[in-house]
């Protein structure tokens, strides 16, 4: 039987921001190895509550300083998560774990007598965390609802369950870019391994930035829908606390007037007399808002017909894109690229709808301005914001 004394002191978690604080004490393990198999002992540390780095310290008497004097943590099931040989005295054991029940376990395979005393010392993660555990899956997945979120990752539960994925679900409820600015500790850093993905509704990723510094910066333009963060951890030995910074650019300086789904003909908006659209924001990774059409219905004898395009956003101007227009026939009247303003003139009406498409390439998206009105000789009316040119920044 052995005899050993246990003192118990009051669990205070440290309030560990990123970098970690100071650890607290929770635990200080008193015993001898009797030298007679089985020449082992062990004592359950007080339940962890929350993610966080636990220390273990050992000293020894210089007859157990050894390799074949071992300090292991083993978790509810008896299994061991990790483990040191006590080569030289003090010896230090560090292993990050996940809220849950572990043991202190110390054993000499040569039956050594001697007496030794184990400290454990346990340092919060991320005391500001808002993660719900567990979200290892897109079905857990935690609903974001405020701009700052996080939590940490790569604490062990047991011996054969670490955590190495967390999902959290935005919704987007505008045409937008998403930006997730990620700030983590350099424990979870890994150029090749860690990364921050963006999903879709379907499960299928939509584009990733790998892990490789402290601060990291996602930024995709986004249609209305549901979408999912997920941090995945690809190697077992990165783990850390971090926080999610999350923000959206508006397309446009002014309200969005378009009524989506305008992508075929036949859901054209109507094209006057002043449309504010925005084009090219991704509904799901293998679709895109990547037309917006509008027409307007022509009687023969009609008195000609004007339409003006005006690039508003940076990110949407380019020589790739165009906008095209098409006669009821479906003959081109005339195109141009998405890169000024510019004014399309439909003369010698006949019955019919005439139509045109704005069609950004090469990844581009934006907010612009479409107006329709007759052509009067005197230019387009004044109605609200029709001659208004915004120099947006996106």
């Amino acid at each position: 039987m052995h005899n050993f004394r246990v003192l118990l002191f009051v669990l205070t978690l440290a309030l560990c921001l990123i970098p970690p604080c100071i650890a607290a004490q929770i635990d200080t393990f008193n015993s001898t190895l009797p030298g007679p198999q089985p020449n082992s002992a062990s004592q359950d540390l007080p339940p962890i509550a929350a993610d966080g780095m636990l220390t273990l310290t050992i000293t020894v008497d210089s007859a157990l300083v050894s390799q074949y004097t071992t300090l292991a943590l083993k978790d509810a099931a008896n299994q061991t998560i990790d483990f040191t040989y006590v080569s030289s005295s003090p010896k230090e054991l560090y292993v990050p774990v996940a809220p849950g029940i572990f043991t202190i376990y110390v054993h000499n395979g040569l039956n050594t007598p001697g007496s030794f005393t184990v400290v454990a010392d346990y340092d919060q993660a991320n005391s500001a965390a808002t993660e719900s555990e567990v979200n290892d899956t897109q079905v857990q997945a935690n609903n974001v609802t405020t701009s700052s979120f996080g939590g940490s990752i790569g604490y062990k539960r047991s011996a054969n369950e670490t955590d190495l994925s967390d999902w959290y679900k935005i919704e987007v409820a505008t045409d937008a870019v998403l930006q997730l600015i990620l700030q983590t500790a350099t424990t979870m850093v890994n150029a090749n391994a860690t990364y921050m993905n963006l999903y879709d509704a379907d499960g299928e990723r939509i584009t990733y930035e790998l892990v490789g510094s402290t601060t990291e910066t996602l930024r995709y333009p986004l249609s209305p829908g549901t979408f999912y963060v997920q941090l995945f951890l690809g190697l077992g030995n990165r783990y850390g606390p971090y926080t999610i910074t999350s923000s959206f650019e508006s397309p446009c300086s002014q309200a969005v007037t378009e009524s989506e789904v305008n992508d075929t003909l036949e859901q054209a908006n109507t094209a006057h007399p002043t449309t504010v659209g925005s084009v090219g924001y991704t509904r799901r990774k293998d679709e895109r808002d990547a037309v917006d059409y509008f027409s307007f219905t022509a009687q023969a004898g009609d008195a000609p017909f004007d339409v003006i395009f005006t690039p508003l956003s940076d990110t949407l101007k380019s020589s790739n894109g165009y906008v095209h227009c098409w006669d009821p026939q479906g003959n081109i009247i005339e195109w141009y690229y998405l890169t000024a303003e510019k004014t399309f003139h439909f003369t010698d009406l006949v019955s019919g709808i005439y139509s045109c498409r704005v069609k950004p390439e090469g990844g581009k998206y934006g907010c612009y301005i479409f107006q329709g009105f007759p052509d009067s000789g005197t230019g387009p009316p004044t109605i609200g914001s029709v001659l208004i040119l915004l120099l947006d920044s996106n």
